[in-house]
């Protein structure tokens, strides 16, 4: 009789399970992963007891129609790779198709959503098998929502190696904050046995970005770093690195590779070598690190859980981030960010043509100048959050922030589809739907006008390459699909009702203005065009005549 047998699909699913989920923030992760590779912008975390008990995310993104959400748990089912040649240009978080399968195996598992197309949503019910289970219609919002219940019950040795509900807890904290280091452009919110713990806004810009990063770390490491954007030719790499004297030395290290958070030894090896060189005192340096690169330059499926990368052309790579890096510890004098490849002489002029500032340069009374002509503008007071009095050529102006920040932005995108500059943009491949592709096809010799440049790789799969500047912060896939809503509501083209509905989906809103942004919002104005404040509408500032004010009061 032989000794050598196969073995049950079960058993296979659970040895499977142990390579990718070992505790609560495993099952978290390849959630929340998933809700990312579903081009969601608000995604949910809820977990009681450390996320033994139960985790439960949901999220608003494409959602799962009722065929597939049959075979979303069957293992090396996946919607993410279908041929060899797809692990060579991997664009998504989950690709392998097992970590459904592999939480569904350890778990009580409960998959619930709708997609757009579909009337209602579907919610599949399934205990430790993938081969069991059963599906229900359900009244559901476009989206996913993934409950997880007793995890492990069915697994009491691996149940044993969990640690207190405290620690457990923390792991997923952790987690959650390397994931919204990652996607800023996504709403977090994390709760704790009912009660919110984290709650990270979408981050479209700069100094929203370094709130989020204040969030998870404090003001203390922005204060004590300086910000790098190095780019060439297909390679790219932007983040913030900390100078030596920071005293919380080495506690801050994220690497992140196309918004991946790897574990690549070689980084840590550049940056040894750079304080090597520069004699630094420290041995280690805090870093936030973001690298974009092509995606078939590197090899992501060397480890199931992904932390571990290769890279095609590893000494291009090591040559760039090392240059980069060290660039910008001889800048960081001059400025707390890194200009690429520019010559003393040229420092100036590539400072003007930056919209990166740090707030310690704002401090004083008078505005930065960095034109050829001094504005010399103070800012008096800040009235009722959103309007400005300011002493300008020694007179007394009120300002309408919102409509300031307004027009400014409809200056810079009439400049950008003026001039027609894009820029490079790494998101996933996503699929439109039959409406939005039909409307695609009316519009997509103009579509580059309307400042995107993408492929139709095939079927209904989308791929935006590059955008102009004022949409590189953004949702871009959300935008895209937007825009094609719009044209279908609006077949003619209208180019002022355009602009403006552009407007509304680029300008994030403020409720107030605090004198940090009013400030960096009249230094933008100057840096976009020295003479711009002359030529603002009548709506947008008022003259104060004092003069009759007196008289009316005093006399």
């Amino acid at each position: 009789m032989s000794k050598i047998k196969k073995l049950s699909p079960e058993v296979i699913n659970q040895i499977a399970a142990g390579e990718v989920i070992d505790r609560p923030a495993s099952v978290v992760k390849e959630l929340v992963e998933n809700s990312i590779d579903a081009n969601s912008t608000i995604i949910n975390i809820f977990i009681q007891d450390g996320g033994k008990k139960n985790i439960r995310v949901s999220d608003n993104g494409n959602g799962i129609s009722k065929d597939d959400l049959k075979l979303s748990i069957f293992p090396y089912y996946t919607s993410k790779i279908c041929f060899l040649k797809d692990l060579e240009n991997l664009k998504s978080f989950g690709f392998r198709g097992e970590a459904l399968s592999s939480i569904c195996s350890v778990s009580r598992f409960i998959i619930k959503s709708k997609t757009y197309n579909q009337k209602m949503g579907w919610a599949l019910y399934s205990e430790g098998s993938y081969l069991d289970f059963n599906l229900k219609p359900i009244a559901h919002p476009i989206g996913t929502t993934v409950e997880i219940l007793d995890l492990f019950y069915n697994i009491p040795v691996r149940k044993k190696f969990l640690r207190s509900s405290k620690s457990e807890f923390i792991y997923i904290d952790q987690l959650i904050k390397k994931i919204a280091l990652s996607y800023y452009n996504i709403t977090i919110n994390f709760f704790n046995n009912d009660k919110l713990c984290r709650h990270y806004f979408c981050a479209n810009d700069i100094d929203s970005k370094k709130i989020r990063i204040s969030q998870i770390f404090g003001k203390y490491f922005l204060k004590k770093s300086y910000r790098i954007f190095q780019n060439k030719d297909n390679i790219s790499i932007e983040g913030w690195i900390s100078n030596e004297n920071y005293t919380k030395i080495g506690e801050i290290q994220f690497f992140y590779v196309n918004n991946r958070i790897v574990e690549n030894y070689f980084i840590n090896y550049i940056i040894r070598k750079i304080i090597h060189l520069k004699r630094f005192s420290n041995s280690k340096i805090d870093y936030i690190l973001y690298l974009y690169i092509n995606p078939s330059e590197i090899d992501f499926n060397i480890h199931p859980s992904k932390k571990k990368i290769r890279f095609l052309k590893k000494k291009i790579v090591y040559d760039f981030i090392f240059q980069s890096i060290f660039l910008g510890f001889n800048l960081q004098s001059k400025k707390h960010f890194l200009i690429s490849d520019i010559h003393q002489k040229n420092f100036k002029n590539e400072l003007e043509k930056s919209n990166l500032f740090d707030e310690k340069d704002l401090k004083n009374k008078t505005i930065l100048n960095f034109s050829k002509r001094k504005w010399n503008i103070k800012i008096l007071m800040i009235y009722k959050k959103k309007f400005a009095l300011i002493q300008y050529l020694y007179k007394i102006v009120l300002i309408s922030l919102d409509k300031l920040n307004f027009f400014l932005k409809k200056y810079l995108l009439e400049l950008d589809y003026k001039k027609s500059k894009f820029e490079l943009v790494f998101i996933p491949v996503f699929v439109l739907s039959n409406k939005n592709l039909k409307t695609f096809h009316k519009v997509r010799y103009f579509i580059s006008y309307l400042g995107f440049k993408v492929l139709l790789i095939n079927n209904n799969n989308i791929k935006i390459i590059s955008v102009i500047r004022s949409f590189r912060n953004l949702n871009l896939i959300t935008l895209f699909i937007e825009i094609l809503e719009y044209f279908y509501e609006f077949p003619f083209y209208d180019r002022k009702k355009f602009i403006f509905f552009i407007l509304n989906k680029i300008i994030n809103k403020k409720k107030f203005w605090t004198i940090i942004e009013v400030k960096k919002l009249l230094v933008n104005v100057e840096l976009t065009n020295p003479d711009l404040i002359q030529h603002l509408p009548s709506n947008i500032f008022k003259i104060i005549n004092f003069e009759s004010i007196f008289k009316k009061f005093f006399l």
